[in-house]
Order: structure tokens, then sequence, then C-alpha cells
């Protein structure tokens, strides 16, 4: 069973495509779930809790975006370095940073 030429091109492109739309969900999963921080807090009441302990609002919310920024970067670290180390020509030469 010999494959035309054109019929491993549209499976290589159907694969790529596949990738793509599955890494593209991985990080929108990983950008949703920075919320759940928030809504967990909202019911329990920590942040009321901080702020009648004294802390000001402004270190409240820096202190929480600097730590969902460390992870969320973290997390794309090891997603890029996973990108190098298998070698994806998708996310790899010109016009990857535009889809990063």
């Amino acid at each position: 069973f010999d494959r035309s030429e054109d019929a491993t091109k549209g499976n290589e492109m159907a694969n790529d495509t596949l990738l793509v739309l599955c890494v593209s969900m991985a990080v929108a999963i990983l950008s949703a779930g920075f919320a759940v921080f928030i809504v967990r807090e909202r019911e329990c009441g920590a942040r009321h809790v901080q702020f009648v302990s004294g802390v000001s609002g402004l270190a409240y919310w820096t202190s929480a975006y600097v730590a969902d920024m460390i992870f969320y970067l973290g997390s794309l670290l090891l997603i890029f370095c996973t990108f190098f180390i298998f070698k994806l020509e998708q996310y790899m030469g010109d016009g990857a940073l535009a889809v990063a």
C-alpha cells in the first residue's frame, strides 16, 4: 500500500492542526485555572481576614498577581521547553513568536 504525496501532506497538516488546537486548549485551561483562587477566596472570606489583619489592598492584590505570574510563566517555560526538546516545527522558526 503506497500513499501518495498529497495524502501524506494532508495527514501531516491534520496532525499539525490537531497539535496546535490541543496546545491552545491546554493554555486556555491553564489561564482559566487562576480564577479558581479568586472564587475560593471569595467563598471563605480570606481577603476580608487579610484586610482586618492590616494588609493593604495594594499589597494583597500585588502579591496575588505576582504569585499567579510566577506559576503561569513557569508553566509556559515548561511548555516552551517541550517544544524545543521535541523540535516541534509548528512553534519554531519564522513567525513562531506570534503563535506564542
